[in-house]
């Protein structure tokens, strides 16, 4: 008996070749969608290097570089010690919502939590749609915007300082100044050394160490500090122009926990930190008649 299945395979082969010639005939080669999204501070934006458990909060500008409007469709959930202020994108106090124009901008907020020592990294990820209608694409495309992250966390120590966690300097008349002293105690049982103190922003702020150098002038603190002892650093603020001003004072050190390792080697020292918050308001000066 012959077989007639091979035969009409063939036939329906070639009886499809028309079909899918004509399918690929009206198969458009569009071309693809650039980037319009751009996040600020790129390439990296480093958080700095904190102590655990503090905030730091920074302010990401987006801005559309196309010529139409985008849908914004939100951020990617951040790893810790990454996160977004109040929970969810943009976070607190960011303005992007699900609209950007052309040659507009928006902010994002993330703020940076350490609870570990080390130094950690996540992107920044934003999902947005844009029209491809370069080409008559018929649908909108998706598309990611991407800033990487990086910070670190350093513990806190036996070193406190006074007036904790910030100080606030008040208002103080353009041309005029004031300062504030700071008292460095060493609350542990093992002497501290090589304490490194300074302000960021260290350019163009109206803080800084009085007289221009650490400890500021009046200053007692040096490199050491034993056990149970206290100095002070004497910090000066002298608005140029009116407006609210902020810097951290950031100080560093070594300590030794003492003891003996448990695999028989002694401890090395460790580094530590510790932050102050620093604000001030430049004034306009009172006219004397």
């Amino acid at each position: 008996m012959k077989s007639y299945i091979k035969p009409f395979k063939i036939l329906c082969g070639l009886a499809l070749i028309p079909f899918l010639q004509a399918q690929a005939n009206d198969i458009t080669a569009y071309p693809p969608v650039t980037q319009v999204i751009e996040i600020s501070d790129g390439p990296t934006y480093d958080f700095g290097t904190h102590p655990l458990n503090s905030t730091t909060t920074h302010t990401f500008t987006i801005t559309n570089t196309g010529t139409s409007a985008v849908s914004l469709r939100g951020g990617r959930r951040l790893p810790p010690p990454f996160s977004y202020p109040g929970g969810s994108f943009p976070g607190t106090g960011g303005t992007c919502t699900t609209t950007l124009d052309p040659a507009m901008s928006c902010t994002v907020v993330v703020q940076f939590i350490p609870q570990f020592v080390g130094r950690f990294s996540a992107p920044l990820e934003i999902f947005y749609s844009v029209e491809n209608n370069n080409g008559g694409h018929p649908h909108p495309t998706m598309m990611v915007a991407r800033r990487m992250m990086t910070g670190s966390g350093l513990p806190s120590g036996s070193l406190t300082i006074s007036d904790w966690p910030s100080y606030d300097f008040g208002g103080v008349g353009t041309g005029g100044s004031v300062t504030q002293t700071f008292t460095l105690t060493n609350a542990g049982n093992t002497p501290i050394t090589n304490i490194q103190a300074t302000l960021n922003p260290e350019i163009g702020s109206p803080f800084s160490f009085l007289g221009g150098s650490y400890p500021g002038t009046g200053g007692t603190c040096g490199q050491v500090l034993n056990p149970g002892e206290s100095c002070t650093i004497v910090i000066e603020f002298a608005p140029i122009e009116e407006g609210t001003f902020s810097a951290t004072l950031t100080i560093t050190y070594t300590s030794s926990k003492g003891g003996v390792h448990p695999y028989g080697a002694g401890m090395k020292d460790k580094v530590f930190m510790i932050e102050e918050g620093l604000t001030g308001t430049g004034i306009s000066p009172a006219i004397v008649f």
